[in-house]
Formats: structure tokens, sequence, C-alpha cells
């Protein structure tokens, strides 16, 4: 089985492909990598073959060699978008990727979360969720569960869908599949401008506008503008 990834370089302006599953190529801290990845392997995802009901979305992931994943609320979709975009820090994600039987009771994490020095699994939860003490005692059988099978951690994360952050995302996000590690090299080194302006140096060349909405999103390009990107939105790049 085969994982294919982005990993950004050092100095932020190239990125290869890894694989995961080749030890020879690529070795990562937990021991279990192959393991764990194999016992994720589609257990527990259910992809639906018809329209999703309210609330539900597929997420198609930019990445190589990810499947499309079904995002089941709106709150795991904006924590999707973030995953999708931190090239840097997270090698590979799934949502939905294993189920097991904990006190009788049936639990699938939200969240499957590769990183470079960690296997975790996430469940995916609003900023305004009330943890009681019940929930609590059986999320840590939950974690103690996982622990035991190898992976690093299950982690509870808490996101706020107000969050400018996750608006700027997902309204980036189509261009993401766009995105040419390439493109970074041919972008002067400080730049300093408009999306409009930074356009013009490729001679406003359709294709070029999509990477560069791409390089925004993945973070290469960066603004403060509160408002979505635009063509009229000063970038820079460091």
């Amino acid at each position: 089985m085969r994982f294919p990834c982005f990993e950004v370089s050092g100095d932020g302006r190239q990125c290869r492909t890894v694989d995961l599953a080749d030890k020879d190529s690529y070795q990562h801290p937990n021991k279990h990598l192959p393991k764990l990845l194999a016992m994720c392997s589609g257990h527990g995802r259910r992809i639906p073959q018809v329209t999703v009901v309210r609330g539900q979305k597929l997420f198609a992931s930019s990445r190589p060699s990810h499947r499309v994943m079904f995002a089941e609320s709106y709150t795991e979709h904006l924590h999707l978008l973030e995953l999708e975009a931190d090239l840097a820090g997270v090698l590979y994600f799934d949502t939905q990727p294993l189920s097991i039987l904990v006190s009788d009771r049936r639990y699938t994490p939200d969240m499957l979360v590769v990183k470079e020095h960690s296997v975790v699994l996430q469940e995916i939860k609003e900023a305004s969720f009330k943890q009681t003490r019940q929930w609590l005692d059986q999320f840590e059988r939950q974690r103690n569960h996982f622990r035991d099978l190898g992976f690093d951690d299950l982690e509870l994360k808490l996101i706020d869908c107000s969050s400018i952050r996750y608006k700027k995302l997902s309204a980036l996000h189509r261009w993401a599949k766009e995105f040419c590690p390439e493109f970074l090299e041919t972008i002067p080194q400080g730049y300093a401008g408009t999306v409009n302006d930074l356009w013009g140096e490729f001679n406003r060349e359709p294709n070029a506008l999509g990477k560069i909405y791409a390089s925004v999103f993945f973070g290469f390009l960066k603004y403060e503008s509160t408002e979505r990107c635009c063509l009229d939105t000063v970038v820079t790049f460091a």
C-alpha cells in the first residue's frame, strides 16, 4: 500500500513526495506506522454513493493519492481544510479511518493524522461542546485502547466555526489542485504587492492566477486582510 504525500523543504520553496509505506525512503519515529496505515485502510469509512444529507459534505483533497473523503459535519469539513493547508506539518490524513469496540460500544474516530513525529487519531467537536465527566471517562478509555494498538494519541480538537481563518481557507480551497512547487521558484524573493500585480508578472496567463491562489491557500504567499483573497489583496513572499 502506498501513501505518497507532499513534504516541504526547510526553505519552504520546494516540495517533494515521500512514500510512507517505504521504509528505505522514509523513516518515521512511530515504528508501527505501516501496521497502523494498513489497519486504517478503509475500515470504518463510509463514502456515500448518493447525494449526502444536510450537514454532510464530500471533501476532495488536492494532495497526491488522497481519496475523496466524507466529512460527517460542517465542523469536520473545516478541520479538513486546515489539515489540507498544512503541507509542512501534516504528511497524511483521512476520515473515519477505523472502528473499534470499547465497553461493548462501537467507536469510530473522526480523523487519522500522520505528522512528522506522530500518528494520531482525532475526535472533532465544535468549540461550544460540553465535556461531561461521563463523556471524558469514555474518551479516556478510547484513548488508552488506541495507545495500546500503537497510535501516539487520540486527540480532542475543538473547532471555532466562526473563525475568519476557516472562511479564508474555504474560499481558496478550490484552487488547491493548481498548486505547483516549481511555480514558487519563479516568484521574486521578498515580493510584496497585490495578487493582480503578481499575476501581471506572468503575463496574466490564466493558469498562473490559479497557482497564485493555490500558493496563498498553502501559506507560501501570505496576506493579513480579514477579507477573502481577491485581485486587490496584498500578498507577501518571504
